[in-house]
């Protein structure tokens, strides 16, 4: 479900199950590197029964650890495309991050 608010997917959730492989796409923020939809992500991932990926907004190393520190089981990776060709930083140094958090 692209661009739409997560108030929107969980109340599809009533009419079908949403598939186990999921793609938000917050258009609001894509390319903006404003930062993400924390509050979003939480809800998406309340209303999901499978894992989903996030996009839109991340612009910096901290974004992507305000992203992890929600500590969502089912979010299951994060799209970074302008902050990567805009080199805020790389994917060397978002892994080692990432890594970081998860010990």
């Amino acid at each position: 479900v692209c661009g739409a608010a997560p108030a929107t997917i969980a109340a599809h959730e009533d009419g079908f199950e949403l598939s186990n492989s999921l793609l938000t796409v917050r258009i609001d923020r894509d390319g903006t590197l404003s930062g993400p939809d924390l509050d979003g992500v939480r809800q998406v991932a309340e209303a999901v029964h499978g894992s989903f990926l996030y996009s839109g907004g991340v612009g910096s190393l901290e974004d992507l650890e305000a992203l992890a520190r929600l500590r969502q089981v089912n979010l299951n990776g994060v799209i970074v495309g302008k902050a990567l060709f805009e080199e805020r930083f790389g994917v060397g140094e978002a892994q080692t991050l990432l890594d970081r958090l998860a010990r």
